[in-house]
């Protein structure tokens, strides 16, 4: 290029003026073209170095509900807001439950089958094999770990049942509480059920008392409203 510009310039020295100024001005023609088409170059790679927009992703799972309970799925009982969620997102057709909350919980979670995961029964007892432990192991990842490692703030509320048993009460030991499997913030029942009156609560790792749950809700911090 270096030698490009130097046997121009000496091809000018030798013309006329006027010769001169046609030729600069055909060689300032042709570098504009050079730098416009460099800026275009720059441009686009700009435009794909901006990371596209992640949609928000929104995930609940309901006990003892089937396909014939939503309108969004052929049902007569309209469900509105459900609907207006489907409409504009994905419908999967081909989950299939484990005909039990807690091993379905922990496919829907990982994406594995529950006995990988092991829940292949409930979180009610440790039966001594590998795929019936009644605890989420540590050899799978939930949705929450992988989307947390792709930036995204994770939140769950509800019905957790992921962890056995003897391991919900405050002691203890939380491994396989929801914030050491990936979510920033939780509030909700860590077991299977709880009454509706006095229900154990749990906020983030810590076990709330019969009441404080209530106080919550009457008067949410900022960032639970």
């Amino acid at each position: 290029m270096l030698r490009y510009w130097r046997k121009r310039i000496t091809e000018m020295r030798r013309i006329t003026s006027e010769q001169r100024r046609r030729k600069l001005n055909s060689l300032i023609s042709a570098a504009g073209v050079i730098f416009l088409v460099a800026g275009m170059a720059t441009s686009a790679c700009a435009k794909e170095n901006v990371p596209a927009p992640r949609p928000n992703i929104v995930l609940i799972m309901a006990d003892d509900m089937g396909y014939s309970d939503l309108s969004c799925f052929g049902s007569p009982i309209q469900t509105p807001h459900l609907d207006r969620l489907a409409a504009n997102g994905i419908k999967y057709t081909h989950f299939y439950n484990a005909a039990r909350c807690c091993p379905s919980r922990a496919s829907l979670m990982t994406g594995l089958y529950p006995h990988q995961t092991g829940l292949g029964w409930m979180t009610a007892a440790d039966l001594g094999t590998k795929g019936y432990t009644g605890d989420l192991n540590a050899e799978c990842r939930t949705i929450a770990e992988c989307l947390k490692d792709a930036g995204y703030s994770t939140y769950l509320s509800g019905k957790w049942h992921l962890t056995y048993a003897k391991h919900v009460g405050a002691a203890g030991p939380k491994d396989t509480w929801p914030l050491q499997r990936g979510f920033d913030r939780f509030y909700g029942m860590l077991g299977g059920g709880a009454s509706y009156f006095s229900p154990k609560m749990t906020l983030d790792n810590k076990a709330l008392k019969n009441g404080d749950d209530r106080k919550r809700l009457q008067h949410p911090p900022d960032n639970l409203r």
